[in-house]
């Protein structure tokens, strides 16, 4: 019930986080936002000081270290394809990413894979393929289409990236360290990955426009939110089954962020999003 509960703190936190991320990548570029965001995140870092244990050995600094590099490199491609492609059609995308966290948990965690969740994983394929059906494309038109873009590719990469990250996330959490630990560590050096990415392409100017670095306080807020609740759920329950519950807000993003920015083909984007919705809730169930 616990682990319930800091799942939809995750999913709530995220929804929010990512509408606000959509509105400020409307003015900015990802490695800009990116950059502001930074330094928020570095602010509530400190506050978590007090929790944090750094008595940690190599091995698992090293492992942190890895999965900073890796989610470093999802959250600029996630950041640049939210940037160009519609809300109501890029969340059904990241969307997909439990179909690799279940594969990648399942071969290098053991984590079990039943039916139900391959009959789960098949409806997220079909979901991410109604995404680009259309009349005249033939039957394998839809997946060249959505290859076919550049940040389609960029989501795609994400997705990847983050199933990666997610099942290190499980075996750090669930053997080495504590989720303050984690967060700490994780967040400090993804930040500054970010923060030198930013100096080297003159984003520090970016700072003196005001209103934007101090909105883009409340993303780095609900972040923070968003993965001190993901960890928790990580550290008590499998990776697979935390995925899929956490990416449920995909339907949820979906139409509330269409809406909110006017988006078009909302019709067939909602479908595809409640069938990789669902096939999430097969995967959490499984």
């Amino acid at each position: 019930m616990t682990t319930i509960l800091y799942i939809i703190g995750a999913l709530s936190s995220n929804t929010i986080k990512d509408i606000l991320q959509k509105k400020l990548l409307k003015s900015l570029t990802a490695r800009d936002f990116l950059f502001m965001r930074s330094i928020w995140i570095l602010f509530f870092l400190v506050l978590l000081i007090p929790f944090v244990y750094f008595r940690i050995s190599f091995q698992v600094f090293s492992l942190m270290f890895l999965v900073a590099i890796l989610a470093a490199a999802g959250y600029y491609l996630r950041n640049n394809a939210l940037k160009h492609l519609e809300i109501s059609y890029v969340t059904p995308l990241f969307g997909i990413c439990p179909l690799f966290v279940t594969l990648f948990s399942f071969i290098f965690l053991q984590e079990r894979l039943t039916i139900t969740e391959l009959i789960g994983i098949i409806i997220i394929c079909f979901g991410s393929y109604i995404l680009e059906v259309k009349k005249g494309i033939g039957i394998l038109g839809p997946w060249q289409k959505l290859l076919s873009s550049p940040y389609n590719l960029q989501a795609f990469g994400t997705v990847v990236l983050f199933g990666v990250t997610i099942t290190l996330d499980r075996y750090i959490l669930s053997n080495f360290v504590s989720v303050f630990t984690y967060l700490f560590f994780v967040w400090s050096m993804i930040s500054v990955i970010f923060l030198i990415f930013g100096i080297r392409k003159n984003a520090v100017y970016k700072v003196e426009r005001r209103k934007s670095f101090l909105f883009s306080f409340f993303p780095a807020l609900f972040l923070v939110l968003t993965d001190l609740c993901l960890y928790t759920a990580l550290s008590q329950e499998n990776a697979g089954i935390v995925s899929a519950g956490f990416m449920m807000n995909t339907l949820i993003i979906s139409i509330l962020g269409g809406k909110f920015f006017d988006e078009h083909q909302k019709k067939r984007r909602d479908i595809a999003a409640l069938l990789i919705t669902f096939g999430g809730i097969l995967i959490a169930l499984g």
